[in-house]
């Protein structure tokens, strides 16, 4: 066996190199159907971690359960069809437990005490607000009160 290094170095005029080149082949390469499932897997995954910047009440329990029917329903598709399409299982799997979370989000929300918890702690918050305002004022009369009595004379 020869271990002459130019034996194994292909070469642009070889055969591969010629059907890489030609117009069909970059055109079949660069087509928007083998872009289509590319597309959304980092959106999705960048996105997923934005899940708690959404407030819980503008959560749709309706879209979120629909879409989370349709993210199953298409990571079962993606392992049923021949060859498997991993790449769109993965992006479907990510939205699958994005939906899911935001699901647990609107049910905790809306059904299960977090709306009350919520507007107990503005409310909270709120009243100290007050109590902090009442106390300033309170403070700025005690001041007028002593520069009226140091004006007025008894």
């Amino acid at each position: 066996m020869s271990k002459d290094p130019e034996m194994y170095v292909l070469h642009l005029s070889t055969p591969f190199f010629t059907f890489i080149q030609t117009f069909q082949t970059i055109s079949h390469v660069s087509s928007p159907i083998l872009r289509l499932p590319h597309s959304p897997f980092p959106t999705k995954t960048l996105r997923s971690h934005k899940l708690q910047l959404t407030p819980p009440h503008s959560i749709s329990g309706r879209m979120t359960g629909a879409l989370t029917l349709y993210s199953g329903t298409f990571m079962r598709y993606a392992m049923a069809v021949t060859p498997a399409n991993y790449l769109l299982f993965g992006c479907h799997a990510i939205n699958f437990s994005s939906q899911l979370v935001q699901g647990y989000r609107y049910l905790n929300y809306w059904n299960f005490g977090g709306r009350e918890a919520s507007l107990a702690g503005k409310a909270d918050k709120a009243k100290d607000e007050a109590m902090g305002m009442v106390g300033k004022a309170e403070q700025k009369l005690e001041k007028v009160a002593e520069d009226v009595k140091g004006v007025i004379p008894k």
